[in-house]
């Protein structure tokens, strides 16, 4: 969208946040990325299926006799942050199991789309529209911000220290993306900078307790700028 339509930038303070980017797996090299790419559309379309069955069918006959469904949900809840001393924190990891339960109980008929959309295997389409990939998006938005802004747009991305998406903070997939957003060229467009969130994966790079937020929320008011 912001490649289209920068005007919706800031006019004196153009910023732009992103916490835990998705990358590829010919850029991550993550194993179950790399799998899950190489699934025939034929049956990743019908991903939201299995997971509705799953969570609707299977696991409630399991658990009525073993159990199994609340140790299912601890172990791929993932870990919240530390809310110790923040009400919001706190309120956020209370609800925690909640959001994991609704989300499995209510309607995914999309995921199986977005599934092909993120891997990038819709025919027809050459990556994600009009753009292949980052280093493709970067010289496009580049001319685009030279043509509607006069300050630098500021980019913050936020790393999980640990993902199993894209790849840790220091593998393959960050590193190849910082390249990308942190090269030399265009420096004077796009001020890019990126942090790592100790303790935090790929599902928590945006919880209130990491603090990506509230800093996100501080520099859109210019209170942090």
């Amino acid at each position: 969208m912001l490649l289209h339509h920068p005007e919706i930038l800031h006019p004196d303070r153009p910023y732009f946040a992103i916490a835990a980017p998705w990358i590829l797996p010919s850029h991550s090299h993550v194993l179950s990325m790399t799998l899950t790419q190489a699934i025939p559309n034929s049956v990743m379309a019908h991903t939201d299926k299995v997971i509705g069955f799953v969570n609707s069918t299977l696991l409630p006959v399991i658990s009525t006799s073993t159990g199994f469904s609340q140790t299912f949900v601890n172990l791929t809840k993932s870990s919240q942050p530390d809310a110790s001393g923040d009400p919001d924190a706190k309120f956020e990891e209370s609800l925690a199991q909640k959001q994991f339960k609704l989300i499995h109980s209510e309607n995914i008929r999309g995921m199986s789309h977005e599934s092909i959309f993120l891997m990038q295997k819709i025919k027809e389409v050459d990556g994600w529209g009009d753009w292949r990939d980052y280093d493709d998006l970067k010289p496009k938005l580049v001319e685009a911000l030279k043509r509607t802004t006069t300050k630098p747009l500021t980019m913050d991305v936020f790393f999980a220290e640990k993902d199993h998406m894209v790849g840790d903070a220091a593998a393959q997939g960050p590193e190849w993306f910082e390249k990308c957003w942190n090269a030399e060229e265009a420096k004077d467009v796009i001020s890019y900078s990126s942090t790592v969130l100790p303790g935090a994966d790929h599902e928590t790079a945006w919880s209130i307790g990491l603090g990506v937020p509230k800093r996100v929320f501080e520099r859109i008011s210019g209170r942090n700028a």
